[in-house]
């Protein structure tokens, strides 16, 4: 098992060669004279806590065996590409067929050469494997590798150091090669500090291991989550009986509970985080975790968030806000009923950022066309505003 000897002597070897990561005060959004510290693991050159292990790791394997294989279809494989390469090894990357090009342009930028191999990260997982051996190679274990865990365990240290009254750290879990280490580094130092685990609600296996389900009780389900950085489908087997011994408890978070932290954040504090790395904050804020005032936090340990998934997030959060909202009414088909509309509209302080009229559905009467809207508002308060200043203008709103 992990001892924290073995997390000393990592922050020894990648002192100096990585980023001790600064510590943020944050708002809490419904407590309002609570702070919340973020642990800003996204300022990592590859954007996440992933470098630590990876180069703990690197350091120490035997140079004279210069090639390195690793499967992930995320940050662990930009930071194994990234610290590889620079340390004078040939990395190769084994990625599911369906990792987005994104994550393998930003894997290959960093030097190593990506293979797509399998329909999931478990058929990846052994096509890497077997590359490895065939190739004679060094295999570097996503989280399930002491070395990683000693590394990740960094940040505990750190955490230590920067804030020495720490109550309450609050911790994303996917395999849990950070939660097992920062949980050594923080549990052995000072056995007070409560740790909470967090996972996402569509992928909590680990969750269902930490409270006693045994590995034949556990229901196999996942599903797709934009927290993909800690969905994880193999089991730890390092990791498990550590955070079984050291996490005092492992929370999970909706879909939607990730999606409220990454814009909250972004929007109080110029924060960008990925789903994953937003999840720790995302439990505090949906009351997952209750900090009852302690000195709390949350492990900010991602930034890598593809634009396509962030522009969807922002957008359905402005929806849920009522900042945005679609709808749908009838106008006269004569000339000018559509510009008595958007006039209404802009009268009413709103901006039309989509308009579509349909003068040929079935249920359209003749003479009249059907008009659907998107607009822009001011909240729900305007949006009600809005509401009742196109229906007393005699427009029948078919929302």
């Amino acid at each position: 098992m992990l001892k924290l000897q073995d997390i000393l002597m990592a922050q020894e070897r990648i002192a100096g060669k990585i980023l001790r990561t600064p510590i943020m005060r944050t708002q809490h959004p419904s407590v309002e004279q609570e702070k919340i510290f973020l642990k800003m693991e996204s300022f990592h050159r590859t954007s996440s806590f992933k470098e630590r292990g990876a180069l703990n790791t690197i350091i120490q394997l035997d140079s004279n065996q210069k090639k390195i294989v690793a499967t992930s279809a995320g940050n662990h494989s930009q930071a194994v590409s990234y610290h590889g390469t620079k340390s004078g090894f040939d990395v190769k990357i084994c990625m599911p067929t369906y990792t987005p090009l994104t994550k393998i342009l930003a894997t290959e930028s960093w030097g190593a050469k990506v293979h797509l191999e399998g329909e999931t990260f478990s058929d990846a997982m052994v096509v890497g494997k077997q590359m490895a051996e065939d190739e004679r190679a060094h295999f570097i274990h996503a989280f399930d590798d002491l070395r990683v865990m000693a590394g990740q365990g960094t940040v505990g240290l750190e955490l230590l150091a920067q804030l020495p009254e720490l109550e309450l750290i609050v911790v994303p879990v996917g395999g849990g090669g950070l939660a097992s280490g920062l949980a050594v580094a923080v549990k052995e130092s000072n056995p007070d500090i409560k740790i909470i685990g967090v996972q996402a609600a569509n992928c909590d296996l680990v969750s269902q291991l930490v409270k006693g389900a045994s590995e034949k009780d556990l229901e196999h389900s996942h599903k797709s989550t934009i927290g993909d950085g800690i969905a994880i489908k193999t089991i730890g087997q390092y990791t498990i009986p550590v955070m079984q011994k050291y996490l005092d408890d492992i929370v999970t978070v909706t879909e939607e509970e990730m999606a409220e932290a990454m814009v909250y954040l972004l929007h109080s504090s110029k924060v960008l985080l990925e789903g994953a790395g937003a999840a720790a904050f995302g439990a505090i804020m949906a009351n997952k975790v209750k900090t009852n005032g302690r000195k709390t936090v949350a492990i900010a340990s991602g930034g890598n968030v593809d634009l396509t998934l962030l522009s969807k997030v922002i957008q359905k959060s402005l929806v849920k806000r009522g900042r945005q909202t679609s709808i749908e009414l009838m106008i006269s088909d004569r000339p000018g009923g559509l510009n008595e509309l958007t006039t209404v509209i802009a009268q009413l302080g709103a901006s039309i950022l989509q308009i579509h009229h349909e003068r040929s559905a079935i249920d359209v009467p003749f003479y009249e066309t059907s008009v659907k809207l998107k607009l822009e508002t001011k909240g729900p308060e305007h949006l009600q505003e809005i509401l009742a200043g196109l229906k007393e203008k005699g427009y029948v709103i078919r929302q």
